[in-house]
């Protein structure tokens, strides 16, 4: 399994977001299914309405784990606590047991925060122990690659 952690250059937690948004339009369009994980209901409500936005010329499909919309023909699925849903790109902005066995790569968009730093460093490590291969990718521009 693939784990890339894209190291933001703000403590921002709206930059993660737009981030999280220009990632998993970048990989619907290489028809790669994605699984967004947040902290709250709160946070994955505040993502929903962003990718709905936060591109002028495109649309990223999407739906709340759970919501009616959920179960059409959606590629980006959004989800908080314990939720998970299986895909080929895990992105995470917040913690989540059990990740590897549900997904083929892991984003882990980290910010400037002490939170968000100590919680990459971990994982990190962990991945590293799993025998993970695991890149990362420094204040990363929108025209970053998923590969």
């Amino acid at each position: 399994m693939r784990v890339d952690f894209y190291i933001l250059n703000t403590p921002s937690k709206q930059a993660q977001y737009h981030f999280a948004c220009r990632l998993a339009e970048k990989a619907v369009s290489q028809n790669t299914t994605v699984y967004i994980h947040t902290h709250s209901q709160a946070d994955a409500e505040q993502l929903d309405d962003l990718l709905w936005s936060f591109n002028d010329t495109s649309f990223v499909p999407h739906a709340i784990v759970g919501h009616p919309m959920a179960d059409e023909d959606v590629n980006v699925l959004i989800g908080f606590g314990e939720q998970h849903s299986p895909a080929g790109l895990l992105i995470k902005l917040a913690a989540l047991k059990h990740d590897n066995h549900f997904y083929s790569r892991i984003a882990e968009i980290v910010s400037q925060d002490k939170k968000s730093l100590q919680a990459s460093r971990q994982a990190y490590r962990h991945y590293q122990q799993a025998g993970f291969a695991v890149h990362h990718h420094n204040s990363p521009s929108s025209n970053n690659s998923l590969t």
